[in-house]
């Protein structure tokens, strides 16, 4: 396709596939994320089975390990020094939220950082899961982790633990040290993750709008969410405003929970302070503007696509094109 001249983009979006390759390999499935140097999100998948609180968190910690250019862990450990105040006052002063947890790496390309890669939740420092060959999580004869495994095959370096003693969490598992000469398949190629019915349609719906956008010259986010309004798959091209990520995201949650275009909505509650009213009484965002559309299959809201970094209008437009191309 076109848009994957967006260099930026693509090596993310590779990235994120390796990571959900290895994953696939030991039975797991996660959520992913690589972030820019402001912790903004390029490209974010959540794989099918994985929970729907996964992109947050991994999202955070994407987020921590960027803004401070260092491993989440090191910025873990350096919380856990300080009394609570010290971490609440990073929450308060950062323009995002923080995670101070273990799985996030910063990218780099010649020795400068470039942004970040993260997981967790569902993807855990594991080194013995169920039907899993234990010789999975080692790594030239000495032990790893699923978590730190998997980061490490995605960035595609040698491995880099951030979890603590792997040899003792092996012992504690196993009750001995590794065969000697085993030299196991840690971070041994892999093939790409197989079908994802639900993530394989949200990047469907993401490839038609990013290719419409492309050949329009428009620099654009788009974000896919589940029939809750939960994202499944986010990608931001380069030049794209770092806000059209949380406008794609809440415009396509609006379209789900109200069930309609998200260009409809005001028109669907004319009466003054009505959609405001209506909106202050969920926990969650939505935007109630142009920019998404639902997707209805079989008679139910199965998802949504939202997209922002252009005008509201062209967005719709964008996203009713997806829809639409994605029934045909």
């Amino acid at each position: 396709m076109n848009w994957l001249s967006d260099a930026v983009l693509s090596d993310a979006r590779e990235s994120l596939g390796r990571a959900m390759g290895k994953a696939a390999a030991f039975r797991q499935a996660g959520a992913f994320i690589v972030v820019d140097t402001s912790g903004t999100p390029v490209c974010a998948v959540r794989m099918d089975g994985a929970p729907a609180g996964a992109l947050p968190l991994v999202r955070a910690k994407a987020f921590a390990t960027a803004v401070n250019g260092e491993p989440s862990a090191q910025f873990a450990s350096r919380m856990a020094k300080f009394h609570a105040g010290i971490f609440s006052t990073y929450q308060r002063v950062l323009r995002d939220n923080p995670f101070p947890g273990a799985g996030g790496v910063p990218l780099r390309r010649n020795g400068v950082v470039t942004g970040a890669i993260a997981t967790g939740l569902g993807i855990g420092p594991f080194n013995k899961l169920p039907s899993v060959d234990p010789t999975s999580f080692l790594i030239d004869g000495v032990p790893g982790n699923l978590e730190d495994i998997v980061i490490s095959y995605a960035v595609g370096g040698s491995y880099s633990p951030q979890h603590g003693d792997d040899l003792t969490r092996w012992i504690e598992s196993y009750g001995e040290a590794p065969i000697a000469g085993s030299r196991g398949s840690g971070l041994d190629e892999v093939p790409p993750a197989g079908s994802q019915p639900v993530l394989d349609k949200a990047t469907r719906l993401s490839d038609i709008v990013l290719e419409h956008a492309h050949a329009q010259g428009l620099p654009i986010a788009v974000a896919v969410v589940d029939r809750f309004g939960d994202p499944i798959r986010i990608d931001r091209m380069s030049g794209c405003p770092p806000m059209a990520v949380d406008v794609a995201v809440q415009t396509a949650a609006a379209a789900v929970n109200f069930q309609m275009p998200s260009d409809e909505i005001v028109e669907t509650f004319p009466q003054e302070g009505q959609l405001a009213r209506l909106l202050s009484t969920v926990p969650f965002r939505l935007l109630a503007m142009p920019g998404a559309a639902p997707l209805r299959e079989a008679g139910s809201i199965t998802a949504a696509v939202g997209v922002a970094g252009c005008s509201p209008q062209i967005g719709q437009r964008l996203a009713n094109e997806a829809i639409s191309a994605l029934k045909e």
